[in-house]
């Protein structure tokens, strides 16, 4: 009984949950997505500071997971709400007026769900023009199902898209990663970062 009096303490305590929201930050590795950059031609609203939107509302959702009376942690996995402001609105299509503050929405529940698909980690494990399964593959392997993805053998720079104007991200993929020493550990990545490509 003691122990777990300790810990309802801690948890209570600002300082606790302070070491909380740094751990789901240093778990899903966000320190790697500081500066999101994406072409002005493929993207042209995406702008550096909708990229800061992204951040605060991801950040608020972590903080609403900690925080709240009722904080629930499969909510980061399950949640059909995002966090969202004007600029964020607009440019996702949502219907909010233009200078409205952060507030929670529904957003696309039939398809999203959770930290996996909010904005700004899809925005983050991804290229300037492309989307990236491979980024989003080892995201989904090693935060999600907590399995171990060693480094690559070879240093492979990916294949651009207009080098091979013809084929989708996913055809690209899966040829570059079709030799044998890679297809030990892209049989999972690719599988969990294709179920991702309806995102850009």
């Amino acid at each position: 009984m003691l122990l777990r009096e300790q810990a309802w303490r801690l948890m209570n305590d600002y300082r606790g949950r302070a070491r909380l929201l740094e751990f789901l930050r240093s778990w899903m590795n966000l320190d790697r997505l500081q500066d999101i950059e994406k072409s002005s031609e493929v993207f042209p609203d995406f702008t550096p500071q909708l990229a800061a939107d992204l951040r605060t509302s991801l950040e608020m959702l972590l903080e609403q997971v900690v925080d709240t009376d009722s904080a629930d942690f499969q909510q980061l996995l399950l949640t059909d709400t995002v966090f969202m402001n004007g600029r964020m609105a607009t440019f996702y299509g949502v219907d909010l007026p233009a200078d409205a503050a952060f507030q929670e929405v529904k957003f696309e529940p039939h398809r999203r769900s959770g930290i996996i698909s909010h904005p700004f980690l899809l925005s983050g494990l991804a290229y300037m023009q492309s989307s990236s399964p491979i980024h989003r593959g080892v995201f989904m392997s090693r935060g999600i199902l907590g399995r171990g993805v060693k480094p690559p053998p070879l240093a492979v720079a990916p294949t651009a898209p207009e080098l091979a104007p013809d084929l989708t991200t996913r055809e690209r993929v899966t040829i570059q990663t079709s030799p044998e020493a890679c297809a030990n550990c892209h049989g999972l990545i690719n599988s969990l970062g294709f179920a991702l490509e309806n995102f850009d």
